[in-house]
Formats: C-alpha cells, sequence, structure tokens
C-alpha cells in the first residue's frame, strides 16, 4: 500500500476518485437542508446549494430548492414558510 502511494500515477487516481466521490456534494446538501428547514437561515442555505451546483451543475433537487428560496428572497419569515413545501 505504501509503495503505491508514492507512485505518482496511483496518487493522482487515488486523488480523483477522493474528488469524484459523492461526499462532498451529500456534505453540502445535508448543511443545505438544515439551513432550509432547521434553523431557516436561508441564505446560508442557498450558499450551501450554491455549491452542490457547482458540484453537480444538473442536480434537480438543488435547482428547485435554490430557486424556491431565490423566489422568497432567501426570507423565511416574510414568507411564512411551515417548515415544509406543498407540492403540486
Amino acid at each position: 500500500s505504501l509503495l503505491l502511494e508514492r507512485d505518482k500515477e496511483v496518487r493522482r487516481m487515488l486523488h480523483f476518485n477522493k474528488l469524484s466521490s459523492t461526499e462532498p456534494f451529500m456534505k453540502a446538501y445535508d448543511k443545505a437542508i438544515k439551513h432550509y428547514h432547521k434553523t431557516r437561515n436561508w441564505q446560508k442555505a442557498a450558499k450551501y446549494f450554491e455549491k452542490c451546483l457547482v458540484m453537480k451543475p444538473t442536480d434537480g433537487p438543488s435547482w428547485a430548492n435554490y430557486e424556491f428560496l431565490r423566489e422568497h428572497n432567501m426570507d423565511s419569515v416574510a414568507s411564512n414558510y411551515p417548515g415544509y413545501r406543498h407540492m403540486e
């Protein structure tokens, strides 16, 4: 294992595999949802959704939530947000 990690090509592959994992995306998404629903700090939630969209530009849930926040000027108080969204 140590010998493999000394090889530049193997190190690059290991690094790429870490970067291409879904872990960074899921961490950002979890933080976005936390700020969206629990703390209702929509400005912070939007920043985390933006990070998600940098990592996965075609992620539908991130886009839908981000657009919802923008439509309500990232203000959960003014929008009378009840803590959930009714989808029609």
